[in-house]
């Protein structure tokens, strides 16, 4: 799957490719509850698309603690646009970044603005979304005795290499990040978000990944 975006990103069944759409989809699939503002407000924008084909929801719609994702509800052709996302829906740098980081310090610092907006930022409904998200995801926000037991798990040979730096190394130290909670709330989610330097709604809801893998 390769992906470019210049001023909107496209999500194909076999590609990601840029489109500039003036299209303004409407909403007629029945997502979960939780999605349905998210999807509300994405769907209002000018330039979205998103195939009716599909719709958001749990992996057991009858276990509200199952995890959300992108499932289609008719065949889908090969080739069919399955979302389009404009510009001005993405959370980013604000920068020219050439070759980003899993971290990227502008991102993280420009999510964190906009989260303690709250109901006042033009993102709202996708914040709100993303402040809902379980803390501790990923091991780098787990307790300093989690962390130990992590690493002592892994040991020497196991991957990852720094399995639990992102926020002592990566934030705090090359971003020179604060420790707020939400600060480092926000630098945990570009980690397991972004995709380079862009926090792309609705995008980040299909599990993908480059090559012959099966998800």
């Amino acid at each position: 799957m390769r992906i470019f975006v210049p001023r909107s990103t496209q999500l194909l069944l076999a590609a990601v490719a840029v489109v500039l759409s003036t299209t303004v989809s409407v909403c007629r699939a029945d997502h979960d509850p939780q999605m349905k503002e998210l999807m509300h407000w994405f769907q209002g924008r000018r330039g979205t698309v998103f195939n009716p084909n599909q719709e958001i929801r749990r992996v057991d719609p009858d276990d509200p603690a199952s995890m959300l994702g992108v499932f289609a509800t008719a065949d889908i052709a090969k080739g069919e646009v399955l979302v389009s996302i404009p510009w001005d829906t993405l959370i980013h740098s604000g920068e020219t970044v050439t070759d980003p980081d899993p971290l990227t310090c502008g991102t993280v610092r420009n999510l964190a603005n906009e989260m303690r907006k709250g109901d006042d930022s033009k993102f709202a409904p996708y914040t709100k979304y993303l402040m809902s998200q379980k803390v501790g995801q990923l091991p780098s926000g787990w307790s300093k005795g989690g962390k130990l037991l992590f690493k002592e798990v892994l040991g020497e040979e196991l991957p990852p290499a720094d399995p639990v730096s992102w926020l002592e190394d990566d934030w705090r130290q090359d971003c020179r990040g604060s420790t707020d909670p939400l600060d480092e709330q926000a630098a945990l989610l570009v980690v397991s978000r972004s995709e380079d330097d862009l926090m792309l709604p609705v995008y980040d809801m299909y599990a993908h990944r480059n090559g012959k893998y099966n998800n």
